[in-house]
């Protein structure tokens, strides 16, 4: 904007999925979303990985990318299975690769809270979450082996 006020909202993808926009607020440099969305743990890949992405909103032109935060998906998982709903500040990033007046943007945090569903069986969801790890782990040694097999000296 002309007058260095920013009109921001976040975007939310996960497992490369977008899953919501919260509303811009106008003319806010420390806006409170308070936007809410659902995930469903059941479908994603291993790697999954929930992106939260801050615009500026432009009436003229593309919208402008501010920062974002990017979690893996066992962690957010994990969150969500906690007993109390804790607030997680995480810093929000540039994105990589970006040009430093574009980093310059990337300030502050997000404040964000994890809750599973009322219907949620969280047994069964850290079951899941502790299954999908292992799946990870073995694939990334199997991975490492035929790394080590291939370019043994």
């Amino acid at each position: 904007d002309r007058f260095g006020s920013i009109d921001p909202y976040v975007k939310v993808t996960w497992d490369g999925v977008d899953i919501g926009k919260s509303d811009t607020k106008y003319k806010n440099q420390r806006p409170r979303f308070d936007y809410h969305v659902q995930i469903d743990f059941s479908t994603s890949n291993d790697d999954a990985e929930l992106l939260i992405e801050v615009f500026d909103e432009d009436k003229v032109g593309d919208d402008d990318f501010i920062s974002q935060i990017v979690l893996q998906g066992d962690d957010v998982e994990r969150w969500c299975q906690e007993a109390a709903t804790i607030p997680h500040k995480i810093d929000l990033e540039p994105r990589p690769g970006a040009k430093k007046s574009e980093a310059k943007l990337a300030q502050g945090q997000l404040t964000i809270f994890f809750k599973a569903a009322k219907d949620v069986d969280l047994k069964a969801m850290a079951q899941a979450t502790a299954a999908r790890r292992a799946r990870m782990e073995a694939a990334a040694a199997a991975r490492i082996n035929a790394a080590r097999e291939k370019f043994a000296i």
